[in-house]
């Protein structure tokens, strides 16, 4: 039974994780006109399908076994996917109030 059966799952194996979430997508940020040197930065995010995935098993998900580095990247990579849809939702919300 995969998580997608049981949508209240706990626990999950990393391996699940990685092939209902997917790959890490890393973008190298845009340095500020005028800023010079420095370190390179990065975004790290979730293809579109992952982040709806990940934000279906998120909800009660509370372990992941045997996770890698590159996992707790992808958990974190989710967390901020979603509160990145909650300020787009929120925008849109006041958007339409100010029509």
């Amino acid at each position: 039974m995969n998580s997608l059966d049981n949508p209240a799952r706990v626990a999950m194996d990393a391996s699940e994780f990685r092939d209902l979430v997917g790959d890490v997508i890393r973008q190298v940020e845009e340095k500020l006109p005028g800023q010079e040197g420095g370190e390179t930065t990065y975004s790290y995010h979730l293809s579109d399908q992952g982040q709806h995935e990940f934000n279906q098993i998120i909800v009660s998900l509370k372990v992941i076994g045997r996770a890698e580095p590159e996992d707790k990247l992808r958990l974190v990579a989710g967390l901020r996917g979603m509160t990145e849809d909650v300020e787009q939702e929120i925008g849109n919300e006041e958007d339409e109030d100010e029509e």
